[in-house]
């Protein structure tokens, strides 16, 4: 089973402990194994973008309790002067990267300067050891994270498969620039949208695979009310029959089943009305 969780620069115990083996994991994929021109510090992989500012997403196997996967977020607003001698300041990577800053990347990686701006994030260092189902559960919650943060856009920098993935995953990634390359390899800077944060769909989906016994439960759609809150997910069983499961939004708890998923709007034991999302969820 993988677990999936938040973890701020300054984490102490435990989570220091796995904020530890990410930075190793980056040591060992990005230098070790693929042989990138980065700094080794004492076992890790850590730079200038490691800093009180950032938050990592960190994906643990539980059958061992190693990390098997990560990402690192950082605001865009944010701007250090990382050393006093420094004659500008650090502000993040992509933006540093088409300013001259960075020496190795590119600076032709976007077609105009990146934005600086209170809802929009910028994800690096994506890494995975695990199968593909690892990288969806850490972007699924980067996602998560960024939405409860007020995000609204995500800038990502990685390989040409970063953002195919992210397309499968339901995403609308736009590039920022062209494809470019170093020795190091091929990098794409790119954008998407940060999607409103499902915060119950794993615990109603254990539920209702749960009470169907041998058969299986996939989330196929969401339902939102008017403010843009999730209150619904819609079921498709492995006998073709789609039900929605009611969300008390208060407690999580499911409130109840309705057989009429193919109306526009659909009528809650409430008495309000929703409209049903064809957001199509492929994480299940």
């Amino acid at each position: 089973m993988i677990d999936v969780k938040v973890i701020g620069f300054n984490a102490t115990d435990d989570d220091r402990h796995h904020l530890d083996q990410y930075y190793q994991l980056r040591k060992s994929v990005f230098i070790d194994s693929m042989d990138w021109s980065l700094t080794d510090a004492a076992g890790y992989e850590f730079d200038e973008y490691d800093c009180l500012s950032a938050a990592y997403v960190v994906a643990i196997d539980t059958s061992c309790g190693r990390v098997v996967g990560g990402a690192r977020l950082l605001p865009t607003t944010r701007e250090d002067y990382c050393c006093p001698l420094s004659e500008h300041p650090s502000s993040y990577m992509i933006r540093d990267a088409y300013l001259e800053r960075i020496d190795g990347i590119p600076s032709n990686l976007c077609y105009m300067l990146p934005p600086v701006k209170d809802d929009v994030w910028e994800l690096t260092r994506f890494v995975s050891t695990g199968t593909k189902r690892v990288g969806h559960h850490i972007l699924k919650k980067a996602n998560e994270y960024l939405s409860h943060r007020g995000a609204s856009q995500c800038l990502f920098l990685g390989p040409p498969s970063f953002m195919r993935m992210a397309k499968m995953m339901g995403f609308s990634p736009r590039p920022l620039g062209s494809l470019v390359a170093n020795e190091d390899g091929s990098f794409l800077a790119f954008a998407c949208k940060v999607e409103p944060a499902l915060k119950v769909a794993p615990t109603i989906a254990v539920k209702a695979s749960a009470s169907a016994g041998k058969q299986r439960a996939f989330p196929v759609a969401e339902l939102f009310d008017k403010a843009g809150c999730c209150v619904g997910i819609v079921f498709r069983w492995n006998t073709n029959e789609e039900q929605v499961r009611w969300i008390d939004p208060t407690s999580g708890n499911v409130s109840g089943t309705l057989h009429r998923v193919d109306l526009v709007t659909i009528d809650m034991p409430t008495g309000k009305q929703l409209s049903a999302a064809a957001a199509l969820n492929q994480n299940a």
